[in-house]
């Protein structure tokens, strides 16, 4: 059975490494670990498993990722926050202040 593989950029290895040397983040240094086994070293993908602890379909999507987004993968993601919001936590504020009012003045609420 043939495997293909795509290759990385050629400049690809030395990019890694100065991550490598740089980072102080485990989740970036692992990640740059499974990137440049392959890259410099032409690794298979059980033997970066056993040398980063990722399992193999973690490792193919690094690849792949990288193959993708380039050194953006070692950035790390920005996550959470008001995804579900309609409003500005400004707008919201002020929405609310008229219901606040009519709370303190003994009022029924229904928001």
């Amino acid at each position: 059975m043939t495997h293909y593989r795509k290759q990385f950029p050629a400049d690809s290895a030395e990019q890694v490494q100065a991550i490598l040397e740089t980072s102080k983040d485990i989740h970036i240094l692992r990640r740059a670990q499974a990137i440049y086994c392959r890259v410099a070293h032409n690794m298979s993908l059980s033997q970066i498993s056993e040398i980063t602890g990722y399992r193999i379909l973690t490792i193919v999507k690094l690849h792949s990722r990288f193959l993708r987004e380039g050194m953006d993968i070692f950035t790390p993601r920005r996550r959470g926050g008001r995804n579900n919001s309609y409003m500005t936590p400004e707008n919201e504020a002020k929405f609310l202040e008229e219901f606040a009012k009519n709370g303190d003045a003994g009022e029924i609420l229904q928001i």
